[in-house]
Order: structure tokens, then sequence, then C-alpha cells
């Protein structure tokens, strides 16, 4: 639990429990029990809507908004958004930090408006995709917008409109920084992992791998490392075609690359 801030409600009007999680910078806290978010002007006596369940009223695996009721159609909005990163996160086995940071990034954008009128799965993919560039360990594009629900043109220009409005500054990923992530999608060996990040340095800056999918090329160079991955394993990871795989091999190829 992170300590209070100067200022800061210290106890969850809600519950009263003081286990207060102030990690996110954009608020005071949200309460680690309940859920509850506490922002300035919070009421800090509890509100009139609590309906508290006994641990017997409460069957297993129930998610947070079965537990607890929200105010406003605000904290409704808040709610499902974080819920919607845990969702996400728990698909792609995204680690708890970056997860506080997406949470983080969707504060901003709440605060800022930029989350007004925009359809909420989508906007919140794009979160984790700023937060994953912000944390050097990018999430591929394609990955996030995989599903039938977010719509990948919607998707990128949320991603442009978060930057614009929240002065965000971010790295431009290289092929090479999203072999992080098929370590992770893998658990790759350790001498592949090396002659892949090998291959990659080698092939930096070639003028026929200018303005392709980093993501692609990555996942072509762990392919054409060795191990035992088909060339759809790697496309499927990163959320790329079997087709740009085999063209960015055919590529290492003809710049004389040893597979």
């Amino acid at each position: 639990m992170s300590s209070p801030k100067s200022g800061q409600v210290e106890a969850c009007p809600v519950c009263d429990t003081n286990a207060i999680d102030a990690s996110i910078s954009s608020f005071d806290g949200v309460c680690t029990e309940c859920g509850f978010v506490i922002h300035d002007g919070t009421d800090t006596s509890a509100p009139d809507w609590l309906v508290v369940r006994t641990k017997e009223d409460q069957p297993g695996g129930e998610d947070w908004l079965s537990t607890c009721r929200v105010q406003n159609a605000t904290e409704q909005q808040l709610a499902k958004a974080f819920e919607g990163i845990e969702d996400l996160a728990d698909r792609l086995n995204i680690s708890v930090g970056l997860r506080r940071d997406a949470a983080d990034v969707y504060c901003k954008a709440f605060l800022a408006g930029t989350t007004d009128g925009r359809e909420t799965t989508t906007m919140i993919a794009a979160c984790v995709r700023l937060a994953s560039l912000q944390d050097n360990h990018p999430i591929p594009a394609g990955r996030l917008t995989e599903t039938s629900d977010i719509d990948s043109g919607q998707f990128h220009r949320n991603c442009s409109t978060l930057r614009d409005e929240l002065d965000q500054p971010l790295p431009v990923p290289e092929p090479a920084d999203y072999l992080t992530f098929l370590d992770n999608e893998f658990t790759v060996d350790e001498k592949n992992l090396r002659a892949s990040a090998q291959l990659l340095e080698d092939v930096t800056g070639s003028p026929s791998l200018v303005g392709k999918d980093p993501s692609g090329t990555a996942a072509a160079a762990l392919y054409f490392g060795g191990e035992e991955f088909t060339q759809a394993d790697v496309a499927e990871a990163v959320g790329v075609t079997t087709e740009t795989v085999r063209n960015r091999v055919a590529q290492f190829r003809e710049l004389g690359a040893d597979g």
C-alpha cells in the first residue's frame, strides 16, 4: 500500500479501511478493498448508495463490478475501464507494473476529457499501447486489436489523440524492442534470443526494412534464428500475417543473413 499523499483521504469513505492505493497519480487513491475511486471533492461520508454484502452472500470469483456499486456515471466509466484493463492484461499476460501505468494513462485521458465520446474498449487498448511504449516494452498493435470488439482504425486514431492531447513523448519502437514480448510469449532459448537480437542489429537501417512493421520484423528474426517455431507461430504471437513474416525472412536472406 502506498503512503498517503499530503492532504489525501487516509480512509476509504465507503468501507472505512485504510487500504488506499495512491500509485495512480491522477487521483487521491483507489481503495483496494472495495474499489472506490477517491478524487478531489470526494464526500468523506459513506454514500447512501452503498450496498454491503456479507461474505455468505458473495460466491467465489465475482468480479469488481458485481461486489460494489458505483455512485454515478463517472465512477461507472472508470470502473468499466479498470476492469477492461485487467481483462486485456490477463489475456496478454501483462505485468502488474504495466497495468498500473495503463490505468494512469487512462486516468489522465479521462481528466483531460479525451475519453469523452470514445468507445471504452478501444480507448483502453490505446492506453495500454502508450503505457507499453513509455515502459520501452511495446506490445504489438496487432495483438491489442485482434478481438472483434476493437476497431483497428479507431485504435490508431486514439493512440494519436492520446499522444497529442496528453503531450506524451514516446520512443519509436525498434524491432529488437519486441523481443521481450516474444520471449514472454514463448520463453525463448537464451541462445536463440541473442541470435535474433544480433540479426536485428545487423540489418538495422537497411532500406528494404524501412517502414515495415517492427513487430513483424522481430517475429521473422525469431523464426530465422532456428528454434522450433513456425512462421505461423511467430506471426500469431505479434498479430501479423504469415505472409508478412515470410517476406521479412526473404529480405533477411537478400541482405546476406545466415539462417
